[in-house]
Parts: C-alpha cells; structure tokens; sequence
C-alpha cells in the first residue's frame, strides 16, 4: 500500500502499521520525482508493508523521526520504532532497507 502524507501526523500512521518505510522527499528534488516511481512501484510487491512519502520540506514533525541532510532519503519503521535509514536513488539500496522488516 502506498500513499503520501497530507497531514503531519507520522506517528498517527506509522502507529497503525506493523512495517512501514517512508521516502522523505520534496517536489523540487529531481532525484526525489525519480524514485518515487521506484518506491510506488515497489509497493505493489510488498504488500504487508506500508509505504510512505513525506514532503520534507512541509512536513517537520514528520521529518523529525529521522535525521538526515540529503533527499531522498528513507526510513524503515517496524512497530514505530525506527530500524534503519539511508539516502537512495536506486532500487537495490530501497530493497536491503526492506530487508530489514520483511
């Protein structure tokens, strides 16, 4: 299941999910358009895992569960808590993050 954050409530969604990985982007990062399409399409082959994109750049409280300095970046999340985050532009590097939930 994939869907982006309207509201900024991470903790809300991340607390409705047993594993969960977040992309943390922003409109203006070409990188970030790119590989959204990777994490969309990844979510159709990970089913039990909720995937999640938050505009960091409108979104602070959201992005605060993770530090990071470079977008995208992304977040895996099991029972809330925090297991791992890196920066990704490619498939494989998303694909060892999931490693660590699935």
């Amino acid at each position: 299941m994939y869907f982006e954050l309207i509201f900024d409530n991470l903790d809300k969604v991340l607390s409705q999910y047993d594993k969960t990985i977040v992309m943390y982007g922003a409109e203006w990062c070409n990188d970030c358009v790119d590989t959204k399409l990777l994490f969309k399409k990844l979510s159709e082959k990970y089913e039990d895992i909720a995937f999640i994109y938050s505009d960091s750049d409108n979104l602070n409280y959201s992005r605060s569960f993770v530090e990071f300095e470079t977008i995208p970046t992304f977040a895996v999340f099991e029972n809330d808590n925090l297991v791992a985050h890196e920066f990704a532009v490619d498939i494989k590097t998303i694909k060892k993050l999931l490693g660590k939930i699935t």
